[in-house]
């Protein structure tokens, strides 16, 4: 068990032959008990110890002071999140539009290619059936295998 600051001061040793010197144990134990009664806060000088209500109190005072601190800090937070939750959103719809836009180039430009295949395609029907036609009206003058 710790001893009390008074016990502290008021301790006496058995004086031997070649022992310390008795006042400057006394004066040092003495140091000793007021730095241990300042760092147990122990009243001094008829003052009475706190009440328990007005522990209580205290404590209320610091959970309360350390609540607000957690909400604020909460709040802090949650208005970080929210702020990079705007940016990543930003964002995200900025490629969104990107990739929108080079899609819709992409189906210009194949159905620009599909245009001209499909006329390079009509122009080679229109050679093929005039070549088609020009070989029917030499068919009676020329005769394979004869």
């Amino acid at each position: 068990m710790p001893f009390a600051p008074h016990e502290i001061e008021n301790k006496k040793f058995v004086v031997a032959l070649r022992g310390y010197q008795t006042d400057e144990v006394d004066a040092f134990l003495r140091a000793v008990a007021a730095d241990y009664r300042a760092a147990l806060d122990v009243p001094q000088n008829g003052d009475q110890p706190a009440t328990s209500s007005e522990l209580v109190a205290d404590i209320e005072r610091v959970l309360g002071s350390s609540r607000e601190t957690a909400e604020r800090e909460a709040a802090d937070i949650r208005a970080a999140a929210e702020r990079d939750a705007a940016e990543i959103r930003a964002a995200v719809e900025r490629e969104a539009e990107a990739c929108y836009t080079e899609i819709a180039r992409q189906a210009t430009e194949l159905q620009e290619i599909e245009r001209r295949v499909r006329d390079q395609l009509h122009a080679l029907e229109r050679t093929v059936s005039e070549g088609k036609h020009a070989l029917s009206s030499f068919a009676p003058v020329y005769r394979p295998g004869l």
